[in-house]
């Protein structure tokens, strides 16, 4: 996702079935500042392209980078785009990769410098053999100008996350996984001509995955999973700190909910425009499943320079929610990517889904209980002998009546999640209602086996 000044927000993305290339299809949508939008769709005849990733260059023309593949063995190769204010393409510039009878190729992140992009890829073939690492230079008319396939055993089945370009000494630093042999974060230092300087280990209650942003000169934002080890049942949160270059002694403020398994997003889940107002994103309630049968939430929220919190927001609990990016726009907001999958519903897939928020919702528009309705879930919907609520009140109450109107249950609620034993209330038909101090938040059905 990025921000356009003329037009509003350009997201790119795919649809179709990984485990069937031929019905892959990029996508870009432009989104207006008032909401409305405009699809197209990247078309090369049989040629399946993956975009994944888009930037405004000084030309005034999109620059594209993805991979294509060709019937019928679809193996995986660099593709460079150049696009009109139409995205109509003006400019293609394969790279073939003869790495692998059939190349899957993952474009981790790229950074501008100099007029040039920067970017890291890894590569393996669809047998899941180790990662290997790649390095593209790139400047903006779409030329190639030096691509370097890692090779040492130094990184060999390592997963590269991000990277982050030091200008004052023109190193490039990778951030990843499972290199020098360790399942711990590392970072992995280069020159700007892909020739390895030398290693750091970060630290090992980190994982997926690692964003990085500078605040000035000297110093960076920087996110990661983070494990608090040995926890029953398993906790994991999205971990923030403010670093120096050395990256030594990083204290992390961490952001998720207790016993619970908070993710970063899969992309970019730091963003800020200004250094005191920090976007985060996560994805609370995590599944190990591609298919979950089980509500969870987009998890976001506002940090200060001081990484102190100013509000953490919850919206889902209807579906499964993988969240993708958070992007920090000039009016003071931000701009949110998702995807939704309703369980209830499998036959249609997953959705993509765009939360916009401008400054004046989240700083002057309704208070958070009211404005989040969506935050406030109760599941599972039908149920049996425990119902779940999840709440952004820091004071509310749930009441559970019959179909004759009788009260039958009323419970205390917290910021959080909730779970109440219910096993001694008969099947039926009840009415749930959600309420603070003062008024009915949510009301609706919730039916017990």
């Amino acid at each position: 996702m990025i921000e356009d000044d003329l037009d509003g927000y350009v997201i790119s993305g795919i649809s179709g079935d990984n485990l069937d290339p031929s019905t892959i299809r990029s996508y870009i949508y432009r989104i207006s500042f008032i909401g409305d939008t405009i699809g197209y769709k990247i078309n090369m005849g049989d040629t399946i392209i993956w975009l994944h990733y888009l930037s405004k260059t000084s030309q005034e023309q999109f620059f594209g980078l993805g991979t294509y593949g060709v019937p019928p063995v679809y193996s995986q190769n660099f593709l460079i785009l150049l696009f009109d204010n139409n995205f109509n393409i003006v400019k293609c510039n394969p790279i073939e990769i003869d790495l692998f009878e059939r190349n899957r190729i993952s474009i981790i992140e790229y950074r501008y410098y100099n007029s040039q992009y920067y970017t890291v890829a890894t590569i393996r073939d669809y047998q899941n053999a180790p990662l290997t690492t790649m390095f593209l230079k790139i400047n903006e008319n779409g030329d190639t100008l030096r691509t370097k396939i890692v090779e040492d055993t130094l990184y060999s089945g390592g997963a590269a996350f991000d990277i982050e370009l030091s200008e004052s000494n023109g190193e490039i630093w990778l951030f990843g996984t499972n290199f020098n042999s360790s399942g711990d974060v590392s970072k992995i230092i280069f020159d700007t001509a892909f020739n390895y300087l030398r290693s750091q280990l970060l630290n090992t209650k980190l994982g997926l995955n690692v964003n990085t942003k500078w605040l000035n000169d000297s110093s960076l934002l920087f996110g990661a999973l983070y494990h608090h080890l040995g926890t029953n049942p398993q906790d994991d949160d999205v971990g923030i700190s403010i670093t120096d270059t050395s990256f030594s002694g990083l204290e992390f403020q961490f952001l998720g909910s207790l016993d619970t398994v908070d993710y970063p997003a899969w992309g970019r889940f730091i963003d800020f425009k200004n250094e005191d107002s920090i976007f985060y994103l996560g994805t609370h309630r995590v599944i190990f499943d591609f298919y979950p049968e089980w509500p969870s939430w987009i998890m976001f929220g506002q940090l200060d320079q001081e990484l102190n919190r100013r509000f953490t927001y919850y919206y889902g609990g209807d579906a499964y929610y993988w969240t993708s990016d958070v992007v920090a726009t000039s009016d003071g907001g931000c701009i949110i990517s998702a995807q939704r999958y309703d369980y209830l519903y499998p036959e249609n897939g997953k959705d993509l889904i765009i939360l916009k928020y401008d400054r004046d919702d989240l700083i002057t528009g309704l208070p958070a209980d009211q404005h989040y309705e969506n935050s406030m879930s109760v599941f599972p919907n039908p149920g049996t002998d425990r119902i779940n609520v999840m709440s952004s009140l820091t004071n509310g109450r749930l009441l559970l009546y019959n179909s004759q109107g009788m009260l039958q249950a009323c419970r205390n609620l917290e910021r959080g999640l909730n779970s109440f034993d219910v096993s001694d209330l008969p099947s039926g038909i009840y009415v749930y209602v959600i309420q603070d101090e003062y008024n009915i938040l949510k009301s609706d059905k919730w039916i017990k086996y």
